[in-house]
């Protein structure tokens, strides 16, 4: 068994293909699947190679080209084009226009979650699962606070500059700001390397509390659609635009959320019981 640093931290890498990386001995041929034991320092960012994480069966990625920077100017991209869209529609009398735009929205987010999740998803029950755990949490606490944020902006937009007003309007849209911060505001102390808030206990009740957060979503929006409310001819109907679509994005978000924890959570038992394997042969 290779060692490189201290303290040490053991994963098992299921290869598809051979790998000729930096990892050291213990490998073993096991069918078409390269299997090996490595102990590498859980400190490994400051190495050269230290930086790469397992995404899928045999790619490695640096933390910088993960998927989140990849996407993040278009997830911007998609806002500015909603609320455009959204002002447009509603300034030329058009709510099924207003209505695709903030649709189309909640559809780039889902897409973004599930393609940014998926990485996770293969990794499965290999891996580094409580760093992949955390870093799970950190992308898509972001993807929420920028669901969030366009909430907001296409409330703000749509009940200041179009001829719409709704007493609520602006005080939905300052709701939704002020949730976006505070999920930003988790963030920044999720990111920090020694905070509580990145132990599994801690990622496991945020994860429920990601459920319950879901589920209320789901409950408003069967609201919005039972009561009819969706249908409204008054000024209300450009917000309720935003409700629906941003319900759905947050339901996605929600449970993408919380499946990709449940994968990850489920990893270190398998991933001892590889590493016990390999060292008794």
């Amino acid at each position: 068994m290779s060692k490189v640093g201290s303290p040490e931290v053991a994963f098992v890498l299921d290869l598809r293909s051979h790998y000729t990386g930096p990892l050291g001995s213990a490998w073993k041929l096991s069918g078409n699947a390269l299997q090996g034991a490595a102990v590498v320092n859980s400190d490994s960012r400051k190495s050269g190679w230290g930086e790469y994480r397992l995404m899928g069966r045999h790619s490695w990625m640096r933390s910088s080209e993960m998927p989140l920077a990849k996407h993040f100017s278009c997830i911007l991209a998609a806002i500015v084009a909603s609320v455009a869209g959204m002002v447009t529609g509603i300034t030329q009398d058009l709510p099924g226009f207003t209505g695709i735009a903030a649709g189309l929205f909640a559809v780039a987010l889902i897409a973004s979650a599930v393609e940014m999740n998926s990485g996770f998803w293969r990794l499965g029950s290999f891996g580094p699962s409580d760093e992949a755990a955390v870093e799970a949490a950190i992308r898509n606490s972001r993807l929420l606070a920028l669901g969030y944020l366009w909430g907001a902006l296409a409330l703000f937009m749509s009940y200041k500059l179009t001829p719409l007003r709704w007493q609520h309007g602006l005080q939905y849209g300052a709701g939704m700001a002020l949730i976006a911060w505070f999920i930003q505001f988790y963030v920044h102390f999720l990111v920090q390397p020694d905070s509580r808030l990145r132990t599994p206990e801690a990622l496991t009740k945020a994860m429920w509390l990601s459920v319950l957060h879901g589920a209320a979503a789901l409950g408003g929006l069967a609201f919005l659609l039972l009561s009819g409310k969706i249908n409204s001819i008054k000024d209300d109907w450009a917000a309720n635009h935003v409700f629906l679509a941003g319900g759905l994005a947050i339901v996605a978000l929600s449970f993408v959320s919380a499946y990709t924890h449940t994968r990850l959570s489920s990893a270190p038992q398998a991933r001892r019981e590889s590493i016990a394997e390999v060292r008794n042969d």
